[in-house]
């Protein structure tokens, strides 16, 4: 069931790639394909996916059953997540280690932001734990390539200075590591956050419904309501 609802949504995030790609390559206009290392920023990115398919994983496996016990527990969960992987990058940049400590600690902080979502919501960070590595597997495959034949792409840009010069090396541990790491759990955190939303208004709208009273023709209360 998990995986019928997943193939739409990597369906998606796969053309979003491949669109992404050939406009970097057919050098379209840089606000929507930024070619600068990282590549953040750039509006056609699959980043932003992150928190629409989120919403929409929510709302079905809320309609299946399959909701959180408390969406406000889930969404604190969520936003402390974000939160942590935010100070993990803020420390990183301020105290500047090399590179392959920086990826360590991000990848381990990661990884405890994500596990701590799953007491919430499993059914939901299970969900979105696929969806991340359905999308970003093809984005470590471009790198590979990418790096190997200089593209000239955002999956082949590094800043200067950038202490890895093996292309190997490079896309190790600046394609693969931090594709599988930093970018899985952003995926994952945004999705939680944005589906915790759906799942807490969805939760309102029906105790809304619930404790509405009903009314005759004259607009009294019905006996059934008293």
């Amino acid at each position: 069931m998990t995986w019928r609802l997943l193939a739409v949504p990597a369906l998606i995030t796969l053309g979003v790639t491949a669109l992404r790609l050939y406009g970097e390559l057919q050098r379209w206009s840089p606000a929507l394909f930024r070619r600068e290392p990282g590549g953040v920023g750039a509006i056609v990115g699959i980043i932003w996916l992150a928190p629409l398919f989120g919403a929409y994983f929510a709302v079905r496996l809320v309609k299946r059953g399959a909701g959180p016990a408390s969406p406000g527990k889930a969404l604190a969960r969520a936003g402390a997540g974000m939160g942590l992987l935010m100070a993990s990058g803020l420390v990183t940049v301020l105290l500047w280690p090399p590179f392959k400590v920086q990826v360590v600690v991000v990848a381990v902080v990661a990884a405890v932001a994500v596990a701590l979502q799953f007491p919430a919501w499993p059914a939901l960070i299970k969900t979105l734990l696929l969806y991340a590595v359905a999308a970003r597997v093809p984005v470590v495959a471009l790198m590979f390539l990418a790096i190997k034949g200089g593209w000239g792409t955002h999956y082949d840009a590094f800043p200067p200075g950038f202490p890895l010069t093996e292309p190997f090396e490079r896309w190790l541990w600046g394609g693969l590591a931090v594709q599988m790491t930093l970018w899985v759990g952003n995926t994952v955190l945004l999705g939680a956050l944005a589906g915790s939303i759906a799942a807490r208004l969805m939760s309102a709208g029906r105790s809304g419904r619930v404790s509405a009273p009903r009314t005759d023709v004259q607009g009294a209360p019905s006996r059934s309501s008293l």
